[in-house]
């Protein structure tokens, strides 16, 4: 389904994300002016309290067509009975072009403030590795080429790091040799990034589809392990995702290079948050850093939301 495109905007409302919430906002006669942003990560997500809805803005120069193979995935499987947020298709089935990014909109969830029920993450993960994929679905499964495009940023940013590129460049090529290999074998339907969940009222409902697609299944159980090894997540709450989920990983050759490889990718995302100014932020990313240097390195990591300077 194409996308809808409106024209820019004048000069003053023409900022990422503003600028694009604002001209989608236009376009569908919707008044946002309680809108809140949430986060600023692969894309910009804003909450609409009035209207019930979260807008997800895409950066800019990212193909339309990502945003339509998220708002699909979603569907594809809310239809099929997942605990999944659907996109919001009364507003628009769409995503909506603005020459500034992308625009989606999606149901805005209450938080029950509850901790994630990693049992009922691991059932949801299962019943979606059973699915057969549906027919010409633009897999988004691609975690090489997100670190490739965070280095690219980083390297034409204030005061790249010469090491720091050589380091995320060779975990990169190390990936494509390694993990290449073995996709084409595993491929099935994959979320990409489960983590991303909310607890309502209701139970547990996964969010954000921007890395799904077609990947090797284990790669969603390497993305709560990581959770074990750098975030804090309890030994019981991982034993609980694994028996509910029916994962050993003694018995699994391959997936320590999957834990390694989403490893990489959380370097990349403070990568890309840095700002070459000795802030949290860069501290941070130094910490990360050492599991580059040292595969046997366990240090902690902190979420990146903890830090003020994050965006």
């Amino acid at each position: 389904m194409p996308a809808t495109v409106v024209e820019p905007l004048p000069a003053g409302r023409s900022s990422w994300p503003e600028g694009p919430l604002h001209a989608a906002a236009f376009l569908l006669g919707l008044n946002i002016d309680d809108w809140r942003l949430i986060r600023i990560g692969h894309c910009a997500i804003i909450a609409l309290p009035s209207h019930g809805l979260v807008a997800r803005i895409a950066r800019p120069g990212q193909a339309a067509e990502h945003s339509a193979a998220e708002m699909a995935f979603a569907r594809f499987l809310h239809r099929r009975g997942l605990p999944v947020v659907p996109p919001a298709d009364e507003i628009t089935a769409r995503p909506i072009e603005t020459g500034g990014g992308a625009v989606t909109f999606w149901p805005l969830l209450e938080s029950s403030g509850r901790e994630i029920d990693w049992p009922a993450l691991g059932r949801a993960l299962r019943w979606i590795h059973s699915l057969t994929p549906p027919d010409r679905m633009l897999s988004l499964w691609d975690p090489v080429g997100r670190v490739e495009a965070r280095l690219e940023r980083y390297r034409s940013g204030r005061r790249p790091r010469a090491e720091y590129i050589r380091l995320v460049s060779e975990a990169c090529a190390w990936a494509r040799c390694s993990i290449g290999r073995s996709v084409a074998t595993t491929a099935g339907l994959v979320h990409g990034d489960p983590t991303n969940v909310i607890m309502t009222a209701a139970g547990l409902v996964l969010i954000d589809f921007d890395l799904c697609g077609l990947g090797p299944p284990l790669w969603d159980v390497a993305s709560v392990a990581v959770r074990d090894r750098r975030f804090g997540l309890s030994r019981g709450d991982l034993d609980g995702f694994y028996t509910a989920y029916g994962f050993d990983p003694v018995a699994r050759d391959a997936f320590e290079d999957l834990v390694r490889l989403r490893e990489v990718l959380d370097c990349s995302f403070a990568l890309s948050a840095v700002r070459g100014n000795e802030s949290a932020v860069d501290q941070e990313l130094e910490i990360r850093i050492r599991a580059l240097r040292d595969p046997a390195d366990r240090s902690r990591w902190k979420p990146l939301d903890c830090f003020p300077d994050a965006e």
